[in-house]
């Protein structure tokens, strides 16, 4: 197997990722998907012409990572998503954590990560929030100030009670590191700068939020469902 490497998918790149994981579809009725705009690192894996394996990165921390992987029906079993994250890993910081998500609809992918000695360390939910969801709130006393994380845009909201960050993609905006400082918690808050947030974000353009929450942490899936926020997947966390 030729190992290709990309920090950017090129179409040709992202035809041919798309039609695997057709194939991976017609076998596996899975809801995961691949980050074809949002990876900041792609392993590609060919055997003459054929796509038979596809990688990514996506930086969560300095030395964390989510990492997604995807390999053709016809080619498991050879050793290629092995390979493949053998070299990923040679490219990263040593000492680098990894975290694979999926929706537990594939038991190959179960068992690969049990093969590689994954653990199992929590049962995250993807949530989003649609752009045709009413987000015209006022956002007096928000402050935002704009830097940068691995290329995208990072926005970081903050008022008199808390913080909170989005990053910016083509496709969506992701939020996270939502924090409401511990005297003014359970006191509306919370609630009260999402909505600042979410407001700003739609004046600034219609795109959906996506975030993730643990599925044991019930008091923010509350707050987010009453923001307008609706669970699209659930996932289980395996660190690698």
């Amino acid at each position: 197997m030729d190992i290709f490497i990309t920090s950017c998918l090129n179409s040709s790149q992202k035809e041919s990722v798309q039609s695997l994981l057709a194939d991976v579809k017609k076998k596996e009725s899975l809801t995961v998907s691949f980050p074809m705009e949002d990876g900041e690192l792609f392993l590609l894996g060919k055997i003459g012409k054929k796509l038979c394996a596809v990688l990514s990165f996506i930086r969560e921390s300095e030395l964390s990572y989510e990492c997604s992987a995807f390999t053709h029906p016809s080619f498991r079993r050879q050793g290629l998503f092995s390979r493949l994250l053998e070299k990923g890993l040679s490219l990263l910081p040593p000492e680098t954590e990894l975290f694979f998500y999926t929706d537990g609809n594939s038991s190959d992918a179960l068992n690969t990560l049990d093969a590689i000695g994954a653990i199992l360390c929590s049962k995250e939910h993807m949530m989003t929030l649609s752009p045709e969801k009413g987000r015209d709130f006022p956002i007096s006393g928000l402050t935002v100030s704009e830097t940068a994380e691995s290329g995208s845009p990072l926005l970081l909201f903050t008022d008199s009670f808390g913080s909170v960050r989005i990053l910016v993609y083509p496709s969506h905006y992701y939020l996270y590191d939502f924090e409401i400082q511990d005297n003014f918690r359970n006191q509306g808050h919370g609630t009260a700068l999402l909505r600042k947030v979410l407001s700003f974000l739609a004046a600034k353009k219609a795109m959906p939020v996506r975030l993730q929450v643990s599925g044991d942490n019930l008091p923010a899936i509350r707050l987010y469902e009453k923001t307008g926020f609706q669970i699209s997947e659930t996932l289980s966390c395996f660190l690698y």
